[in-house]
């Protein structure tokens, strides 16, 4: 039995390293592709925030009722992102509550007439 393994031994041992090394190198790819969609889906999350606290301070220019709507419409679509949003993501699903809710001060704010410079 030695005496087999050893006469195959010349082979097999370049042929084990080949694989060894497309194997690495797959698996380098892979590792590489991770690291690239979680650097995309991280910078994606920072300007998703980026523009809601946007909305939320520029909302100080607008009339009070206005501005404690569009406020509370930020404040539950962020809430709803991170609770409803992020757990689907994380099971592979997709929940739609966050997008219902951005939407929800759309309407008021398009139509919003300033009336002063500073609504402006």
């Amino acid at each position: 039995m030695v005496k087999s393994l050893r006469m195959h031994h010349d082979v097999v041992d370049p042929v084990l390293a080949v694989l060894g090394t497309l194997f690495a190198i797959l698996i380098g790819f892979m590792l590489a592709n991770s690291m690239q969609r979680f650097e995309s889906a991280r910078t994606n999350v920072e300007h998703e925030a980026g523009s809601i606290a946007d909305v939320y301070r520029l909302s100080a220019g607008m009339p009070a009722d206005l501005r404690d709507k569009t406020r509370k419409h930020c404040l539950l679509y962020t809430q709803s992102v991170i609770k409803d949003e992020w757990p689907a993501m994380q099971q592979g699903n997709l929940a739609t509550i966050a997008g219902t809710q951005s939407t929800g001060y759309g309407p008021d704010v398009l139509s919003f007439q300033p009336v002063n410079q500073a609504e402006i």
